[in-house]
């Protein structure tokens, strides 16, 4: 029984073993084949590969996640049709006790994966090349790197949103911050984080936001969108502090000021604190998540806000009503503060915003021409 089991098995292996040897020489035969005497069909795939990846690269250059789940879907259609070649002959192979009857299955098999692989010999990397060839050309096109915005906003956020949220801070992407940002007492260098941050994600032309989990100093996975706005992923949680950029300057009527200051969306969207880079100025938030959950009637959450330039050495706080029926913030005059109060205070910051209300007011900072761009902000 033993001796008939081990027999079949070393059928098997012997069918395998053979069929992969013989592979190399089977793909060179069938591409050598398709170029002598099939060369307008295999010229003819090629250009389809290659529109089929320009046309992928396009419409998916601003969608990581969808693109990246298209080449592993790819990837693993070819791999399957490559190792079909092997499998299709194993059943048979258990009872091929006979030299001859395993060379039969050995070229068989081989064939078929001489063909599957020449098939993607002659395709993939047409399809590589047309896919980057659409990403080039879509970052220098407008109207296609419009199109992949919208399908950014269609189907890369909603999937990304489906996704478990584990997968959001494990694998590529993620990234252990130095514990030491946070105090033994519970309070955060703030500062040092958001330095940190600005420098991973300085703006390119798209909104990119990640998580930053207090308890591990954990970030999640960078999650880019557009030019406007962004999904992270998943709701944010307390006893994270949320980070994204924003674009360096925004036209607001006919003033164009920096867009340092977080949006109605931004304030319902974060927990407890919030960072937002735009350009070189860093700005530090309160989050009104709880407040908008809780929200019956309008919500009219107030942003409470610190503007750092670092470049220049200024601050402001800045600190407004959102009014629902012009939807817009309630104009404010930004209050200068010490910077280096302000400094104190963000890297060793206890995460109570009175802390920021009591840095002491420094108005002789009004003085510097780089203080006008932060009062800005609050007026427009």
């Amino acid at each position: 029984m033993a001796d008939g089991i081990w027999q079949h098995l070393e059928n098997e292996a012997s069918v395998v073993g053979r069929s992969l040897a013989a592979a190399p020489s089977a793909l060179w035969d069938e591409v050598s084949n398709d170029w002598n005497h099939d060369r307008r069909n295999l010229l003819a795939r090629s250009g389809v590969s290659l529109a089929i990846g320009a046309g992928l690269g396009v419409v998916l250059s601003r969608s990581p996640l969808i693109g990246g789940g298209v080449v592993a879907a790819g990837t693993l259609y070819y791999g399957l049709k490559m190792a079909s070649g092997i499998t299709s002959v194993l059943g048979r192979a258990w009872d091929a006790d006979t030299d001859s009857a395993r060379q039969l299955l050995v070229s068989e098999a081989s064939h078929k994966l001489g063909r599957e692989a020449a098939t993607v010999l002659e395709t993939a990397p047409t399809v590589a090349l047309g896919g980057g060839a659409g990403v080039w050309a879509s970052r220098r096109v407008s109207a296609l790197d419009r199109l992949a915005f919208k399908v950014t906003e269609a189907a890369e956020f909603p999937v990304r949103a489906g996704v478990p949220e584990k997968l959001h801070w494990i694998g590529p992407g993620t990234e252990n911050l130095p514990k030491t940002l946070l105090k033994p007492d519970g309070n955060l260098d703030i500062l040092q984080l958001s330095e940190m941050l600005a420098k991973r994600h300085p703006w390119g032309r798209v909104e990119v936001s990640r998580s930053v989990r207090l308890a591990d100093m954990k970030a999640s996975r960078p999650a880019p969108g557009t030019p406007f706005e962004t999904e992270l992923g998943f709701v944010d949680r307390p006893g994270h502090v949320v980070f994204h950029s924003h674009p360096p300057a925004l036209r607001r009527g006919e003033t164009v000021v920096s867009g340092a200051r977080p949006s109605i969306a931004d304030l319902a969207a974060t927990m407890d604190v919030g960072i937002i880079q735009s350009g070189d100025l860093t700005t530090i938030y309160q989050g009104a998540a709880r407040e908008f959950s809780a929200s019956t009637d309008a919500f009219t959450p107030t942003l409470r806000s610190v503007i750092l330039d670092r470049k220049n050495q200024l601050a402001v706080e800045l600190e407004s009503r959102w009014m629902p029926e012009l939807r817009d913030y309630q104009p404010a005059v930004a209050r200068p503060l010490s910077y280096e109060d302000t400094l104190k205070v963000l890297s060793n910051w206890d995460r109570w915003w009175k802390s920021i209300e009591d840095i002491p007011t420094d108005v002789s900072t009004l003085a510097s021409p780089a203080a006008t761009r932060l009062l800005k902000i609050g007026a427009h």
